[in-house]
């Protein structure tokens, strides 16, 4: 048998099946695939752009952490001027400053790890595009086979 008989028996038995030549069936493939590219990377691009608003809002808690850690120290240093000042009677100034300073720092920290934590890697990965991927995927293996 010639490639030439091979090449009309295949695209006869194609064409029996669907009333659609191979080359018409290969053609719709193709075009299938493209599409398929193209909706998996305009998901890409949306599940991208919310990642980045997530980065977004993770840089400006840290800022704000790095902010209320520097009022903080601003207050620790007030308080050690009020402790040299004066000692009195009770909570002193300076311990009351102290508290103060040690709360603001626990918020400021508190701040800092949640952004820190929402700008991990594994968590900027595109999950729902690499899974539509897969799919696509087997789903176009299934068609070649």
């Amino acid at each position: 048998m010639t490639d030439q008989d091979y090449r009309a028996r295949t695209e006869a038995s194609a064409s029996v099946q669907d009333g659609r030549s191979l080359r018409e069936v290969v053609g719709d493939i193709i075009e299938d695939v493209r599409m398929l590219v193209r909706g998996e990377l305009a998901l890409a691009r949306a599940e991208v752009d919310e990642k980045i608003n997530r980065l977004l809002v993770a840089g400006a808690s840290i800022i704000v952490g790095i902010v209320l850690a520097f009022a903080a120290l601003n207050i620790l240093l007030a308080a050690l001027v009020a402790a040299i000042d004066k000692a009195g009677l009770g909570i002193p100034t300076w311990l009351a400053a102290v508290i103060v300073a040690g709360v603001v720092a626990i918020i400021g920290f508190v701040l800092v790890r949640t952004g820190q934590k929402a700008l991990e890697l594994n968590k900027l990965v595109p999950e729902r595009t690499a899974a539509n991927v897969q799919a696509d995927a087997r789903v176009v293996r299934n068609q070649l086979s």
